[in-house]
């Protein structure tokens, strides 16, 4: 099936939100009930009472990055510190608003160059920590030490954590819908809003694209042939013509950055480091490639 055909099967989505989503009613489980217990992670042992620090709340423990998880939705996150002998371990579970959100915050902290963890729904590991997401829960599992015992312990509190959540699920619908060629793999990330988009591609500090996790939303992933390399980013619109509206203005601000090669409306722009960009709408689709090294790689990935 070549690339544009599957773009008339994506998904029209009807809601709208605010700039922060509301948080939903928290899981009627304690979040406590999620961490492992003394006897099931034994000889560490709990060094004091969780910490739990609800809606805007964050603010007060993730200095400088709490706007970024409102943004996706976050409910509730619970803290809790391990200790054995001289070592200690945190264990941080990130209550999101449901799943999406869950793999959202997730997927724009993983690394795609990073070992897979086997665990939850998608894991990465770290140097220092082994991060998974698993139904509406983001967990972050922090060591003080890159030696195999230390690692050996933070898969085996992911594990149990993992034991403790009920659900499972599957990444949003929109990832389905990056183009699959050249993609690599687990470097997909669903986005929610400017500041996740500025986290990829910078834009602006306004939300040009109107991208808001509901009604309007968008996708991210690295692209790879040889030594070629690009990112691409993905939004679906209600419309068609909200798609070629916004094609226009990512274009124009691409001509205020940099130099444009070609005709206007097919043009391909470069920066001072070489680096390729193009900006195309397809049906409802708008597809942006950026900080690619080659003109040749851009073409291979939309099929041109």
């Amino acid at each position: 099936m070549r690339f544009f055909q599957y773009i008339i099967m994506s998904l029209m989505m009807v809601l709208s939100s605010p700039l922060y989503p509301a948080s939903l009613p928290e899981s009627d489980e304690p979040m406590e009930n999620l961490l492992p217990t003394n006897s099931q992670i034994a000889p560490w042992t709990k060094s004091g009472k969780p910490e739990i620090y609800k809606n805007r709340e964050l603010f007060n423990y993730v200095d400088g990055g709490a706007d970024i998880y409102l943004e996706y939705g976050f409910s509730q996150v619970i803290s809790q510190e391990y200790s054995y002998e001289e070592e200690s371990i945190v264990a941080d579970i990130y209550e999101m608003n449901d799943p999406e959100a869950a793999f959202g915050i997730y997927s724009i902290h993983r690394d795609a160059h990073k070992p897979a963890a086997n665990v939850g729904d998608d894991g990465t590991e770290f140097d220092y920590q082994i991060t998974f997401w698993q139904d509406r829960y983001y967990v972050i599992l922090l060591g003080y030490s890159t030696d195999k015992e230390t690692k050996n312990v933070l898969r085996d509190f992911a594990k149990k954590i993992s034991a403790h959540i009920p659900g499972h699920a599957k990444p949003p619908q929109i990832i389905h819908f990056l183009p699959k060629k050249f993609r690599v793999p687990r470097s997909e990330s669903s986005l929610e809003g400017m500041l996740a988009v500025n986290s990829r591609l910078y834009l602006g500090q306004k939300n040009i694209l109107n991208i808001d996790g509901n009604t309007v939303t968008a996708a991210c992933a690295s692209y790879k042939k040889g030594a070629d390399t690009a990112q691409l980013l993905l939004v679906n619109y209600i419309h068609n013509g909200d798609s070629e509206k916004h094609e226009n203005i990512v274009r124009k601000a691409f001509e205020k950055k940099y130099k444009a090669i070609g005709p206007a409306k097919k043009a391909i722009f470069k920066d001072g480091k070489n680096r390729f960009y193009k900006v195309k709408a397809v049906k409802n689709m708008l597809f942006i490639i950026f900080k690619s090294t080659s003109q040749g790689l851009i073409n291979n990935i939309l099929n041109l």
